[in-house]
């Protein structure tokens, strides 16, 4: 994984959530920001096998997907604060 950001206390509020996120996040292949900023271009501008391209551009989806995802729920709980 990308670094000890990912290290939460359970006491912190909306610990269950960031545990899920944690365990969802162990078992991806792609995990973290700067592994998908190397194998996008990898996969992409360089000669590389056509299963390889597949499997990766599969496991950038599906991070890509629950990037996105935690953004819509920071978004939603910053509208559920502000009212």
């Amino acid at each position: 994984m990308g670094g000890c950001y990912f290290a939460y206390k359970i006491a912190q509020k909306g610990a269950f959530l960031k545990t899920i996120r944690l365990l969802i996040l162990n078992n991806m292949a792609i995990a973290d920001g700067g592994t998908t900023r190397a194998e996008y271009p990898r996969v992409t501008f360089s000669d590389v096998d056509t299963i390889d391209r597949q499997n990766v551009r599969a496991h950038l989806k599906k991070y890509c997907e629950l990037d996105t995802m935690g953004m819509v729920w920071i978004v939603e709980k910053l509208k559920e604060i502000a009212l």
